[in-house]
């Protein structure tokens, strides 16, 4: 499984657009998928958005702050409820162009990927080229 991450604050403007650009990329791939949006604590209608994508769409999980924590807290929110063998980390919707999505192609090639993976004696390097 692929696991997409992608902080949200205050991007109303831009999220369907955006969802509607990962879904089509995402829903292409041979190997399942989810997408993770953190909502940051925005104070515009994001999170009642994303909780519209949520409702209708399986692959989507809503996590929501209470108030601004920040992207980096958001990103490890995101990285702490992602069930996937590989986590793509995406800044958000205002960082990215909605309607070019995410780019998967060669995604692995030619890199030596690696994660860490938490374990008992702290933590254990694992290859992902092969899942992406």
């Amino acid at each position: 499984m692929l696991s997409v991450v992608v902080p949200i604050y205050n991007e109303e403007e831009n999220i369907v657009a955006f969802h509607a650009a990962v879904k089509t990329v995402m829903g292409n791939l041979p190997e399942s998928w989810e997408v993770i949006y953190v909502n940051d604590g925005s104070r515009d209608k994001s999170l009642s958005l994303l909780l519209d994508i949520q409702r209708r769409d399986p692959h989507v999980s809503v996590v929501e702050f209470s108030r601004n924590f920040g992207h980096q807290a958001a990103l490890t929110a995101g990285l702490q409820v992602a069930r996937g063998d590989a986590v793509m980390l995406i800044s958000g919707p205002a960082g990215s162009a909605a309607e070019n999505g995410p780019s998967l192609e060669n995604r692995g090639e030619g890199c030596n990927c690696r994660a860490l993976q938490p374990c008992r004696e702290g933590f254990a390097r694992k290859d992902v080229s092969s899942v992406l």
